[in-house]
């Protein structure tokens, strides 16, 4: 899912000769809208199944499945919470006062979460509540990131940096008034979404295959080699099948980038 926002190239002639900074500006509301309908399409699903066990209780899905449905569960504060937008955090000329928001204002740490009406200030402490899922879902399988305090850590970095290139690139767009050749940075919604997807993944593997992934797949598929004696050519293409499998799970960074199960 989303496997064709990442496929996009960015070029300096854009589709139909529009220019490259609207494109830019169009693909976080894209992005945004695949999340709604994504959302909205799943809660439906949930709603027509007998049982309504969470992605990372369903044994019988496949490791892209269960990836995909917690990152979307992981999502729904950002349509729950108060006055909680989703396209903020894709709107282009709202990043700036977005960025300031989170970094100096900080309503996401405002504990117990209460939503006020505001949609910066509820939007940004739905986005908290989304890790804040993802990390109580870790704990419950064990992955590694949920093992300490610092599973916000990353987003916050990555926000905090993209909050000085926003005030880089309004600084030079009141100067040189020409979104044409300036570098726009990235919207909230772009890092928001790639930091969930990562967690949920960890998330993902550990609740199909174990806190030690590795470990566990290789030993069953070598105790399968050595029940039949290490001579076995399908024995021998399991393992090999396994490494490259683990392989391809270090590697993805969608769940569109694994193979079908």
């Amino acid at each position: 899912m989303f496997g064709w926002l990442k496929r996009k190239t960015s070029s300096s002639s854009s589709d139909y000769g529009l220019p490259s900074f609207f494109v830019k500006m169009v693909e976080p509301l894209a992005l945004a809208e695949a999340i709604s309908e994504s959302t909205k399409r799943y809660m439906g699903q949930i709603a027509s199944r007998k049982s309504s066990a969470a992605a990372a209780e369903q044994k019988d899905s496949s490791l892209a499945e269960i990836w995909d449905e917690i990152r979307i569960e992981a999502a729904l504060p950002v349509f729950t919470h108060g006055a909680a937008q989703i396209s903020l955090l894709a709107y282009v000329f709202e990043q700036p006062k977005l960025f300031n928001e989170f970094v100096d204002n900080k309503p996401h740490l405002e504990f117990p979460h209460i939503p006020v009406g505001e949609p910066f200030h509820d939007t940004l402490q739905a986005v908290f509540q989304s890790f804040i899922y993802l990390n109580d879902l870790g704990e419950k399988v064990g992955a590694r990131f949920a093992q300490g305090p610092g599973f916000f850590d990353e987003f916050e970095r990555k926000c905090t940096e993209t909050r000085s290139r926003w005030r880089e690139y309004e600084a030079e767009i009141a100067v040189r008034s020409d979104r044409k050749t300036s570098r726009m940075p990235v919207t909230m919604i772009c890092i928001f979404w790639e930091e969930i997807t990562r967690l949920a993944k960890e998330v993902a593997i550990c609740s199909k295959f174990g806190t030690t992934p590795e470990e566990n797949l290789l030993i069953v598929a070598q105790q399968i080699n050595t029940h039949y004696g290490g001579n076995d050519a399908e024995a021998k293409r399991l393992e090999i099948t396994v490494r490259e499998m683990l392989d391809q799970m270090q590697k993805a960074r969608d769940p569109n980038d694994l193979p079908g199960e």
